[in-house]
């Protein structure tokens, strides 16, 4: 049986957002981890789950965005260009 530890951790019921795979550097080698759509699960909850965007993105950010589940927990994007990042993350300061 595999080590936990490397197995790819996956997001039930977002397999249609799903858009690869990153690599983490750590201090014990690469991980890798599953890469989801942020854009693309908004949508997906908005259509399935008949929610507002408001409601669909609290419902990520409460229950998916905000849950470690250990070394190997997914990562979220979403796509945009360099200069929108910056300003995003200055606004975070």
């Amino acid at each position: 049986m595999p080590d936990t530890e490397d197995q790819m951790l996956l997001a039930d019921g977002f397999e249609d957002c799903f858009v690869g795979v990153a690599s983490l550097f750590t201090h014990v080698g690469i991980r890798r981890v599953a890469v989801y759509d942020y854009d693309k699960m908004v949508r997906n909850l908005r259509f399935r789950e008949n929610m507002s965007r408001a409601d669909a993105e609290e419902y990520l950010i409460n229950n998916t965005l905000g849950a470690y589940v250990g070394p190997n927990t997914p990562v979220y994007m979403r796509g945009m260009s360099l200069d929108t990042a910056k300003e995003m993350i200055a606004l975070e300061d």
